[in-house]
């Protein structure tokens, strides 16, 4: 079982006139239903008999962006979601390594 999903939101502007109801959106989409989407599924997962000779439940795998590790010009919350994005990946993947779920991200430009 694997499960891959690609949810983004990018709004560009300066960060000096940055209105928080736009962060916020751009966070919900590219952050916030990651998250929830990962938690149910790898809740769903770990109810899951391993199967074959290695205890394997299911994959998640994540879309991060290049953005994650560098940051970008004018999309101060689409980086600071997308850094989350990779970071929540990291998390998930030490929780539920040991329990058979593998949890990864791919990176790609924005």
């Amino acid at each position: 079982m694997r499960f891959v999903w690609t949810i983004s939101l990018s709004l560009r502007f300066s960060p000096g006139g940055t209105l928080l109801i736009a962060v916020s959106q751009v966070m919900r989409v590219n952050l916030d239903a990651v998250f929830v989407l990962a938690r149910d599924i790898g809740a769903y997962m770990l109810t899951r008999s391993p199967g074959g000779d290695a205890p394997h439940r299911g994959s998640i795998i994540n879309v991060a962006s290049l953005v994650s590790f560098q940051g970008g010009l004018n999309v101060p919350a689409y980086a600071a979601a997308k850094g989350g994005v990779a970071q929540l990946t990291k998390s998930l993947s030490n929780q539920w390594a040991s329990r058979g779920i593998n949890v990864n991200a791919v990176s790609v430009l924005l």
